[in-house]
């Protein structure tokens, strides 16, 4: 068991002295950089999914309607008396 982990122990050694050397490192930082500049990434994030969803006529139009129905509900609500439903 021992001689196993004695060869285990020298394997880790020996594969934390491979690297690349820092002309290679450097090209490779500079070849990743390049491609990220040029491409463009989506991000999935809430924000642009309500934007891709608002530029809908359909979606628009339901939204200005809610907005429009619930203020005057509340308009409405306002000068309701106690017994009334609209109430609160």
């Amino acid at each position: 068991m021992n001689e196993i982990n004695d060869k285990l122990n020298k394997m880790f050694v020996a594969a934390k002295d491979i690297g690349l050397q820092d002309e290679k490192k450097s090209a490779l930082r500079h070849a990743l950089l390049r491609h990220t500049e040029t491409v463009i990434v989506k991000s999935p994030y809430l924000v642009h999914i309500l934007a891709e969803v608002f530029k809908s006529r359909l979606a628009g139009t339901f939204a200005a309607f809610f907005l429009m129905k619930s203020g005057g509900l509340t308009y409405a609500s306002t000068h309701a008396l106690p017994a009334e439903p609209l109430s609160l």
